[in-house]
């Protein structure tokens, strides 16, 4: 499996050092990999496990009902979803 971009682990650990340094780095994260249509289908599930990432693409509108369900789930879990 290749990652993404050359330079991918070393963006992740650039923003991790960011968000410590704003003390940022203690708060719940979700990690995101947005335009994951220009990812491998066979290399998207390994590298979100990887790195217990979601991936969404504003070319597959469906790809965010994950994400916005794991954000209920993680921020606002008191909260009922409603359906409108």
């Amino acid at each position: 499996m290749i990652s993404p971009t050359p330079r991918f682990d070393e963006q992740i650990q650039s923003v991790d050092k960011i968000l410590d340094s704003l003390d940022l780095g203690v708060h719940q994260r979700i990690l995101v990999f947005n335009k994951i249509d220009q990812v491998s289908a066979d290399d998207l599930p390994h590298l979100c496990r990887r790195y217990d990432a979601i991936a969404v693409s504003a070319l597959k509108r469906a790809s965010f009902g994950p994400l916005l369900d794991e954000m209920q789930h993680r921020f606002w879990p008191e909260e009922e979803i409603s359906m409108l």
